[in-house]
């Protein structure tokens, strides 16, 4: 029997996992503090059950990515079935003073072991804080469009 949409067991799901360590964008959205939406695609990784953000300091994202917040993730193959893993959960942030443990392998995995460096490296030499945004999950979706179509469950 399938998980009903909104179980955090969903997560644990062979497709979630695989979208879940794949090098596919999560598409964050968020609201802003004029009350508008925003979504953005962004690199993530997960880790521990949280779903991670990393981002330098000043980013305009973390005016409105601040503890507690609610959030929205979407991550989607684009090719047929369209498998798609939702997830909504409640931001945590914690300030680091360079570069966050595990964003060099995050983007190691989006652009490969030379440009993963070469990034990493001219965020380095910025020598900015950074933030790393995690994402406690309290809700799941997953459709495959084959077994899981939206509306069931």
């Amino acid at each position: 029997m399938l998980e009903k949409q909104g179980a955090l067991a969903l997560l644990d799901d062979p497709l979630s996992q695989e979208l879940l360590h794949s090098s596919l964008m999560a598409h964050l959205a968020y609201v802003v503090a004029d009350g508008s939406p925003r979504i953005m695609p962004i690199w993530f990784a997960w880790e521990n059950g949280e779903v991670i953000f990393c981002s330098v300091a000043v980013a305009l994202k973390l005016k409105s990515l601040t503890d507690g917040t609610k959030v929205a993730i979407d991550i989607d193959r684009p090719s047929w079935p369209y498998p798609r893993l939702l997830i909504r959960g409640t931001v945590s942030v914690t300030d680091f003073p360079g570069v966050v443990p595990g964003y060099r392998e995050t983007a190691i995995r989006y652009i490969g072991e030379q440009y993963g460096n070469i990034f990493i490296g001219a965020v380095e030499s910025m020598g900015m804080p950074m933030k790393r945004i995690a994402i406690k999950p309290y809700w799941a979706g997953l459709y495959d469009f084959e077994s899981r179509m939206p509306g069931q469950g």
